[in-house]
């Protein structure tokens, strides 16, 4: 079988919201261009358009590996 691996909507949302606290990884210089570019493209209205998202999430999981990697304060 051919499945997309999807992520659940909660743990999207959970995602997003730790995501959205960047204070302490802008203050270390850390680049969330990746991150911008999904809100922008995925977020009207505070409503985020899961659909869409889950089909163009190259730049959301780029974004991703890019905060895994990234050294702890």
């Amino acid at each position: 079988m051919n499945r997309k691996r999807q992520i659940p909507r909660p743990c999207l949302v959970a995602i997003l919201l730790l995501l959205a606290n960047t204070a302490g990884a802008q203050a270390n210089g850390f680049d969330h261009t990746l991150y911008d570019r999904v809100l922008e493209k995925f977020v009207s209205d505070g409503r985020v358009d899961y659909r869409h998202l889950q089909q163009n999430r190259e730049d959301l999981d780029r974004y991703l590996e890019a905060v895994a990697k990234f050294p702890e304060a």
